[in-house]
């Protein structure tokens, strides 16, 4: 694909032996959140942050914005700059990634924000988990960038819309309507990054946003923000994660799978038939451990066990009591 070509215009599905989701997963950056938790985890190696550094910088240059590929579906654009923004928190602490990085990527994200508001990916009719990816994309800027000029809109808007999402998508058993448990595995994960997005937004980050406020049962003074039938419906989601784990650990399989994920912060592990390490896409139970977190669940902490990392996400979190501090 030629990187020089302007978004809306770039072909796919025309080539034999083509993908055009191979490129795409590999911009969606899940490696550098690795490599963060990695250097995390060891302070004294200059080793990650430099590579983390070289690869941002190399994205930018070779992907100038709405040009070639990486530009061609905004629910690329909405993973990516989510996945860049969690490597980069975690960094925050080292002060291993210079100034000058950051800001060039703060730029990047702003024009990636910018993007995806010009390019949401819904319809009068239905949306997807593209649209989705877009509203948790683009809160993940809003949230990590309050000194954009939109981020209190965006950060408004996107809060509306998650609502509207769990209404319109996920049925109320808690179920997503598309039909695939490959599919509900994904939904589940940007639900839930997107609604403790929503729980961690600062006092003044509330106040500004509340002048764009659309939803009447969506009160941003409030600890838990969404009304009581989402807090339903999300504890259901996990619920049917829980419900169609096998005792193997993994989950019954239907409908499409195309194995996309929003955030890797566990690496979920398998193998090839020829024995080479390989995801294990019908693993669901990182999520359960984030479960167990937020609603206190014991199958969920038992399912979820292997996963813990992932649970340290909603530290703090407790559905039906404040956020702790």
């Amino acid at each position: 694909w030629d990187p020089s070509t302007w978004h809306m215009d770039v072909p796919f599905g025309h080539a034999h032996g083509a993908d055009i989701k191979t490129p795409w997963e590999l911009s969606r950056c899940h490696q550098l959140v690795t490599l963060a938790i990695d250097a995390a985890r060891q302070e004294d190696s200059a080793d990650n942050p430099l590579e983390i550094t070289l690869q941002l910088l190399d994205w930018i240059a070779a992907n100038p914005p709405r040009r070639g590929i990486n530009w061609r579906t905004s629910m690329e654009v909405g993973i990516r700059a989510s996945n860049w923004i969690w490597a980069l928190t975690i960094l925050s602490r080292t002060e291993v990634v210079p100034p000058a990085v950051r800001w060039l990527v703060g730029k990047s994200l702003y024009q990636h924000g910018v993007h995806i508001e010009e390019n949401l990916e819904n319809s009068p009719d239905y949306t997807t988990n593209h649209y989705l990816a877009d509203i948790v994309g683009l809160l993940h800027i809003a949230v990590a960038y309050p000194e954009f000029p939109e981020s209190p809109r965006w950060t408004a808007f996107c809060l509306n819309e998650l609502a509207n999402e769990m209404d319109r998508t996920v049925y109320p058993d808690g179920v997503n309507y598309e039909h695939s448990t490959g599919y509900h595995r994904l939904v589940t994960e940007m639900f839930v990054h997107g609604t403790l997005l929503g729980l961690r937004l600062s006092d003044d980050q509330r106040r500004a946003a509340s002048a764009f406020r659309s939803r009447k049962d969506v009160d941003y003074s409030d600890a838990l923000i969404y009304p009581e039938w989402y807090w339903t419906r999300l504890r259901r989601m996990f619920d049917y994660i829980a419900d169609i784990t096998k005792p193997n650990g993994l989950a019954v399989q239907f409908g499409d799978q195309d194995s996309g994920r929003f955030l890797k912060l566990s690496w979920i592990g398998g193998s090839t038939t020829a024995g080479e390490p390989a995801e294990e896409s019908r693993d669901h139970r990182h999520l359960l451990a984030i479960g167990a977190r937020m609603f206190g669940d014991g199958k969920m902490q038992r399912l979820g066990a292997g996963y813990m990392l992932d649970g340290l996400v909603a530290r703090g979190v407790s559905v039906g009591q404040p956020l702790a501090a």
